[in-house]
């Protein structure tokens, strides 16, 4: 008997991060089952983003969910930037959601001191259940 794993993986970006440097959702991803109950989920993601004016940090971080109240699953540390280059993240972070029937992924990006808007460049995120 085998058993399909699920996984779910989206390549849209949604919004950039305004001139206010505000944590904002960047990327989600669909609706995924567990095909277990408490099966563990790895969330891979690369996010490549033009840096707005003035910003001297930026963190990016994975919710659960589609909003930037969604649960924290990582503490995305806030790394030097260079205002007006690009700057790539990207990293992978595991999440056991427990009991629940559908789940949603997404990674916010925020900066520091941030005076202009970020552009988006190109970035993915994947989710696949372990």
């Amino acid at each position: 008997m085998g058993v399909r794993l699920a996984s779910a993986f989206s390549s849209t970006m949604i919004a950039n991060v305004p001139a206010s440097g505000a944590e904002t959702v960047i990327l989600t991803t669909p609706t995924i089952g567990l095909t277990l109950d408490n099966a563990a989920v790895l969330i891979v993601w690369y996010l490549n983003q033009g840096i707005g004016t003035g910003t001297t940090t930026a963190s990016a971080r994975l919710r659960r969910g589609t909003i930037v109240s969604g649960t924290l699953i990582n503490l995305g540390p806030f790394l030097s930037v260079t205002a007006g280059a690009n700057a790539n993240f990207n990293g992978c972070y595991f999440d056991t959601p427990g009991i629940v029937g559908q789940v949603q992924y997404s990674l916010t990006l925020q900066g520091t001191g941030t005076t202009g808007a970020f552009s988006n460049g190109d970035g993915c995120i994947i989710a696949f259940v372990l």
